[in-house]
């Protein structure tokens, strides 16, 4: 039997992806937390026998050992998108319980996960304070990576994130990039009809256009991506894949079927199974950009648990 627990877990995209790859093998949820009252709302819906504590902020002994330990703190605070003050704001913080929690209760394998603008955060500081912090728990062999689904697990979201592992036994090789085959209309209800949208999104929509048609490129007449809701300066018009879904944005553009992706859509690009949902459908959107991808996940824990 694995013991798994997890801080900041959303929909708990780490242990849906460790059941997938550990067929077979018993995995207790020891524990979970989130202090946002709608994912736990999401989870307890959903996961109903696990110890659930309403804020990640709590010393390492008072949380029950397990075997693998997941993380994925906050990552506002170190995002591009944010005003990335670091550790200077609470949630910032949460860093230093995770930590807590793998110094006091030393899990045989960690995984904490952020978004890759940490690795630049305050001129690269951050990240040497956070391997400074882990490299003085004796015993963990760590590294970390930049992973993203259409580069490394062949599924078509492209959503650069950080993982950061720390191992007591073995070691293992991040996973190296493959082509991408899995096509993001597959993932679409083709039969939906088109939207009507703001007469803003469709001058962001003309602005696309135009600028690809510069190139050659009708993305009318093919299915691109494209985030309508900003400026129509950010981001590109991205190929049968979508950017990364995120909690604030997550009302991508298809051209070809002229209309946003839905809740369910947004689902299938973050690789979550159906899920009895409880809370509005804005703040199931929120869940899921706030969550991980589970198929860079599946891939990620393949490596792992083939040293251990």
């Amino acid at each position: 039997m694995i013991r798994f627990g997890s801080d900041c877990t959303g929909l708990d995209a780490p242990f849906i992806a460790l059941k997938r790859v550990l067929t077979g093998v018993e995995i207790k949820h020891v524990f979970a937390s989130d202090i946002d009252k709608y994912a736990k709302q999401m989870f307890l819906a959903n996961h109903k026998t696990c110890k659930f504590y309403d804020d990640a902020c709590i010393p390492g002994e008072n949380k029950p050992p397990v075997d693998f330990y997941f993380a994925g703190f906050p990552c506002q605070t170190f995002s591009i998108a944010g005003k990335r003050a670091g550790f200077n704001d609470d949630r910032g913080s949460v860093f230093f319980y995770c930590a807590d929690y793998i110094r006091k209760r030393r899990p045989a394998v960690f995984v904490l996960e952020n978004v890759k603008g940490l690795l630049s955060h305050d001129k690269g500081r951050t990240m040497k304070t956070i391997m400074h912090i882990l490299s003085s728990i004796p015993g963990y062999k760590l590294s970390y990576s930049v992973l993203s689904p259409d580069k490394h697990a062949n599924w078509p979201q492209h959503r650069d994130r950080v993982f950061l592992t720390g191992q007591l036994y073995g070691s293992f090789d991040f996973p190296g990039t493959i082509p991408l085959t899995v096509k993001g209309s597959s993932l679409l209800d083709l039969s939906l009809p088109p939207q009507s949208i703001t007469a803003f999104e469709q001058k962001n929509l003309d602005y696309k256009c135009t600028k690809y048609l510069s190139k050659g490129i009708d993305i009318m007449k093919d299915y691109y991506f494209i985030d309508i809701g900003t400026s129509p300066h950010f981001g590109s018009a991205l190929y049968e894949k979508s950017p990364a879904m995120k909690a604030s944005r997550s009302n991508y553009f298809v051209t070809k079927l002229h209309r946003k992706i839905t809740s369910d859509e947004i689902r299938k690009f973050q690789g979550f199974p159906k899920m009895n949902v409880v809370v509005s459908d804005s703040q199931y959107r929120k869940q899921l950009g706030n969550s991980i991808c589970i198929p860079v996940l599946v891939v990620l824990f393949q490596k792992i648990f083939v040293s251990v």
